[in-house]
């Protein structure tokens, strides 16, 4: 019996303290830490504008290339790739666009939270800083981000997305000529 009024109680703590993060009312376990419903909306304007970017790039982008092909040619590895070249270029500059906006999402994602960050851009030794950030919602936190770092900072993990499309138009490149000498191989050999 009393194994039971403890589970029920540690269940009901916990569930609180998803109450209290999720509705804002109560003390959280640090003052710094938004309610989640502070993020909702920031989330899923991110989440709608890199879709609606994405898909009217990827639109244009489809229908610039099937332009450029010749008329004739109706190779099936072609049009796919055409296809994956068209959505590789909307991904692309939809995370280029909302890169500031995803930048500031995840500042307020990780305010209140215990969190240090290698500090590795003045070179020399290896420094090590603590995240504390009194951000008071999204537009504070754009805003700060912008006054005090530079409005370049808004674009932090450019090279690292930039690394990411590489590789990934190498790999469709590579895969790409690898289907391509596959194809060529088949029909010399039929």
């Amino acid at each position: 019996m009393f194994s039971r009024v403890r589970l029920v109680l540690i269940k009901l703590m916990f569930s609180r303290v998803r109450l209290v993060w999720l509705v804002g009312i109560g003390a959280p376990h640090s003052r710094r830490l938004l309610p989640l419903t502070a993020l909702l909306f920031p989330a899923a304007l991110h989440a709608i504008l890199k879709y609606c970017i994405s898909s009217c790039v990827q639109r244009g982008a489809l229908w610039l290339l099937q332009r450029r092909q010749k008329e004739g040619a109706s190779d099936p590895l072609d049009s796919y790739f055409l296809d994956l070249a068209s959505q590789w270029a909307g991904s692309l500059v939809s995370d280029l666009a909302c890169l500031p906006l995803e930048t500031v999402l995840h500042r307020l994602s990780l305010q209140g939270t215990r969190t240090i960050i290698d500090h590795t851009e003045q070179g020399g030794a290896l420094t090590v800083l603590p995240v504390n950030t009194q951000y008071d919602g999204f537009s504070d936190c754009f805003y700060s981000i912008r006054n005090k770092e530079g409005a370049a900072s808004l674009y932090r993990g450019l090279g690292a997305l930039t690394v990411q499309y590489a590789l990934h138009a190498a790999l469709l490149a590579v895969s790409r000529a690898a289907l391509r000498l596959t194809m060529d191989g088949k029909a010399l050999r039929a």
